[in-house]
């Protein structure tokens, strides 16, 4: 052409340096090796970048998949701003978030082999929806649905299940039946099978009941 353009630069004691059309793509330098302006091309499926001494981390594009592949019992760590503020991380046993999980509106957590489970937030409330078997809430202590700070329904294990109003409790399950603490508004009648009484007083002195004849 008529000019100078660089494709190969050897320095002494230093980097060699490999160009394109006068730009430098590829060097070498005292802690390896860098790829400058420009991609890394592996174009062949399957092609991997390995790393580490017993290629325990491999990298690669197979048919129509993309593979990060890690040695048995390793753990593959994504961190912002390097050690120490590791986010997410995969492991034998599964994976690991530290943090929070962002989700926009209608976008859902869904699990189960046909996404039996979701759980999503829609813009104007929150959604659980199960559509197979059960939905089950166990636990070994206290289990409380309510406002933040209140409670709305308590469970608790091996002993009573109490329903609030406004942060009072209002109904609970005890060992006998049940206690009402306040008033029973009926809206029809109140239905009790033979010999079942309706029991009023401190000391019980006010019995009714229907003894079957």
């Amino acid at each position: 052409k008529g000019t100078t353009e660089n494709m190969l630069k050897c320095f002494t004691d230093g980097a060699v340096e490999l160009y394109f059309d006068n730009t430098k793509k590829f060097e070498t330098h005292s802690a390896g090796v860098k790829v400058s302006d420009g991609n890394l091309y592996l174009d062949r499926d399957d092609a991997k970048v390995v790393l580490g001494a017993s290629d325990d981390l491999q990298i690669y594009h197979s048919s129509n998949n993309n593979y990060v592949d890690i040695a048995s019992g390793q753990q593959l760590y994504f961190r912002v701003g390097g050690s120490g503020n590791t986010k997410f991380y995969v492991q034998s046993g599964g994976a690991q978030f530290i943090g929070s999980l962002y989700g926009d509106d209608n976008n859902k957590i869904e699990l189960g082999d046909s996404q039996d489970l979701k759980i999503y937030h829609d813009g104007s409330d929150s959604k659980i929806v199960n559509s197979t078997g059960s939905l089950d809430i166990n636990g070994s202590g206290n289990i409380n649905i309510g406002l933040t700070g209140e409670n709305g329904v308590k469970v608790r294990p091996n002993n009573a299940v109490e329903l609030y109003f406004d942060n009072s409790k209002k109904f609970e399950t005890t060992d006998l039946g049940a206690q009402i603490t306040g008033e029973l508004s009926l809206t029809t009648h109140l239905k009790l099978l033979d010999q079942q009484k309706v029991v009023c007083g401190n000391g019980e002195d006010l019995k009714l009941w229907h003894d079957g004849t």
